[in-house]
Order: C-alpha cells, then structure tokens, then sequence
C-alpha cells in the first residue's frame, strides 16, 4: 500500500457575520434647487462591508444605518455664515468629594461675517450644561525610593499608580541628593534624610525648639542609676549669641552697683574722719589758751577728753580698715 500523507491539518481565513460593519463616504455639497444660496440637502454613500473590499447585504450589518442626508445651509452674499456646533466636551468637575455635578460645553464659529444689521452673526458661540461627574478625580503626588550611596529616584505619580511627567507641582518636588545644611558635626550625628540629622544607633538625641540637632550621647542603665556620658554640647547659633549677651550685661550690671557702695563708703568714712580732726583743734585751742589758773586748766582738759572721746565715730560695716586715736589726746 502507499503511505498516508504527511498533512493531516489545513488551516485557511474566514469571516464570521458579526465582522460586518457600516462605512461612510465623506458629505456632498449642499445641494440647493432652484437657487444658489438659503437651505438645500447633502447626501453622502453608505455601504455594509465584511473586509475591506467586500461589500455584503445591508441587512447583514446589525447597528443602526447611518443617516445617508442631511439638511444644510448656504449663506447668501454678505450673510452671517457659522459652522457647525462641536461635540459636547467631557464633564468638567472640581475634585471635591461633596461635588459629583460638572459643567460640558460646545462652541461654533463664525466663517463669514454679515454685511448689514439685518444678517449680523448672533453672539451665542459657545453653549454649557450640567453633567454628572461619575468618574474618580486623579491626584498626583510625589513618590521618592530608597536612598543609595546619598542618592535616591524622585518622580511624579498618579493616584491610579501611573508614572507621569507635569503633574505634581515643582515647588514640592522632593530631593533627589542627600545633602545637609548646615552639616551635621554633632559627634556622633549622620545625615539622615535632607537637611535632617540625627544620631547613630545607640546614641540618644536631644534637638533644639526650632527642630536642630544640638546633642547625642550614650545612656546606660545599672543598679537603678541612669549615667549621661554628654558628648558634645556646645552648639553655636542665634541663641547662644543672646544668651551670652544677657549674661555679659548681667555681670556688668553687678560689678557697677560693687564700685558704687565701694566709692559711697569711702567717703562718709573720709567726712567723718575730717569732722573729728576739726573738732579736735578747736578743742585744743581752747584749752592751751586760759594760762590763769591751773584749776581751770585741769576742767578744760577733762572737758575736752570726754568731748574728743565722744566725738570719735564709731566704726562702721563700710569701713575696710581699724580707727585709732590719736596719740596725742592720749597723753592729755
């Protein structure tokens, strides 16, 4: 016998009916009988076709059939002539949860401007109405990776998770490069992120009012007791710079009101010390001047003695020194 052919499948193209579809030739132009310009008719082809070149029964095409005329219009000489009006835009909406009604709108434009007030183009180009906005609002956002080597991806994401360019605003675009300003020199600190620094692991920060970094240390726990090993604490900044000032204006304040009570009790000590020394020599003169009797030579002087011992003045809490009297009074 003969051997059974190798081929046993073959394969070849068909058309299945729901391929069958309408095609439209382009307008006519607009026909007007009896006349050359006002309202006339446009025709145009319609044919159903499987493929391209085959044309079938018009009953084999399902969808509604196309209009094939229409009714059209050509201005006279010197009339307003418009075009057509334009499909309806999309539903424009605010991105508000609590707004689901837009606004859609369609314009025309005037391709022939009318010579007399009679035939002047009217002024309604542009047309609106409501619409309900169905659809989600997109929002765009900013999305970073992971840092390596201080360098990181930055790039514009929707919120359907679709990488766009122009979305996200410019102003808001995170950095791309690890850098901080001023650098962190905290011994024990690290650039974390951008312009952010913090302290290494096992280390403990403490950061100033406005957010800086200005300490880390190490604390270890034992027997109850807590021990801070400060590293670094000195931070140079704006409020040191005060804080200096106030405590520099503070010490002068102090060491003018000491050399004020200072100068003060130096001289009442001194106007007391010149009042006994006048005293005393008015004392003196009085008693060396009566030569008549020894009797009241001796009364003067006593006199004198209890009045020169009470006018000493009595040492004080200014005083910086001991007062003695004078040897001379002494010996009286």
């Amino acid at each position: 016998g003969t051997k059974c052919p190798v081929e046993l499948f073959q394969t070849a193209l068909c058309y299945l009916d729901s391929c069958n579809h309408w095609t439209v030739d382009t307008w006519s132009s607009c026909n007007i009988e009896n006349g050359h310009c006002g309202f006339g008719e446009r025709t145009r082809k319609i044919s159903c076709i499987q493929r391209p070149g085959l044309t079938v029964a018009e009953w084999k095409c399902t969808e509604q059939r196309p209009k094939e005329t229409e009714r059209c219009f050509l201005p006279c000489p010197g009339e307003c002539h418009l075009s057509t009006w334009s499909s309806w835009s999309h539903c424009h909406v605010i991105c508000d949860p609590d707004i689901t009604e837009g606004i859609q709108s369609r314009s025309r434009s005037i391709l022939q401007e009318g010579i007399t007030k009679y035939s002047w183009c009217p002024s309604n180009l542009i047309e609106t109405r409501k619409c309900r906005h169905t659809k989600e609002c997109i929002h765009f956002i900013w999305k970073t990776g992971n840092w390596v080597a201080d360098i990181r991806d930055v790039w514009c994401e929707s919120s359907n998770g679709v990488k766009v360019t122009g979305g996200c605003l410019e102003e808001e675009q995170p950095a791309g490069l690890k850098v901080c300003s001023p650098p962190c020199n905290i011994t024990g600190s690290y650039c974390q992120d951008v312009n952010f620094c913090t302290c290494h692991e096992g280390l403990e920060s403490q950061h100033s009012d406005s957010g800086e970094l200005v300490n880390c240390w190490n604390r270890t726990m034992g027997n109850n007791s807590v021990k801070a090993d400060y590293l670094v604490i000195p931070v140079d900044g704006p409020s040191n710079i005060w804080m200096w000032a106030v405590i520099a204006a503070g010490v002068a304040f102090v060491v003018f009101v000491v050399a004020a009570v200072v100068t003060i009790c130096r001289y009442m000590k001194k106007d007391d010390i010149n009042q006994h020394r006048t005293t005393f020599r008015l004392e003196r003169e009085e008693v060396f001047s009566v030569t008549d009797t020894e009797t009241l030579t001796v009364n003067k002087v006593s006199k004198f003695k209890t009045r020169a011992t009470r006018s000493i003045p009595k040492v004080t809490k200014c005083s910086f020194q001991r007062y003695h009297k004078p040897h001379h009074i002494e010996n009286l």
